[in-house]
């Protein structure tokens, strides 16, 4: 399996002081006679758990690069292509979980685009998180696309203020634009 990691707008990140917190190869599923494996870097941003005098990571960003052993032909990614993105899906609704979020809407269009012009799928999740003895309305974005190979990237942030939720949505908009 290609030991290879998504490429993401490094500018972007350090501009937005957002620190690189883990970086992880996992095996994420198998389908019939293949295996299915996820290079993920995972960004987070601390200056809102500072805020709100948190621990908690509450604005987060990963990138991931999915590898295949063996490795799919065209027509093989054109026929899993539904299945990577509703077990993108799946995992990212448990990680908004995992991390607090909770009462999760969700709301998948085909209207996503990156920077490069690859056309894909985006999700958007909206909930609450609980802080200490808080809850504060949250977003999530996660978009799955196909380039040269598959790629699933997202993050997720609270709602603090008007002006906040929109310059959040907006950068991480970006950031998963410029994934590749």
């Amino acid at each position: 399996m290609t030991d290879r990691w998504p490429r993401v707008p490094e500018t972007r990140l350090d501009a937005g002081a957002w620190q690189l917190a883990d970086r992880t190869r996992e095996r994420l599923f198998e389908l019939p006679r293949v295996t299915v494996e996820g290079h993920t870097l995972m960004y987070e941003e601390p200056s809102v758990s500072e805020r709100l005098d948190t621990d908690e990571p509450l604005c987060f960003f990963f990138a991931t690069r999915l590898g295949f052993e063996p490795n799919l032909s065209s027509g093989a990614a054109r026929l899993v292509e539904p299945l990577i993105r509703r077990q993108a899906r799946s995992r990212f609704l448990e990680t908004l979980r995992d991390r607090g979020f909770s009462g999760l809407d969700s709301r998948t269009r085909d209207d996503f685009q990156t920077s490069d012009g690859y056309d894909g799928q985006r999700t958007t999740v909206r909930g609450r998180c609980r802080v200490a003895d808080r809850s504060i309305e949250a977003t999530g974005l996660l978009a799955v696309w196909r380039a040269d190979g598959f790629f699933v990237a997202g993050g997720g942030y609270p709602h603090l203020e008007r002006d906040d939720e929109r310059a959040y949505r907006a950068e991480l908009s970006e950031l998963l634009r410029n994934v590749s």
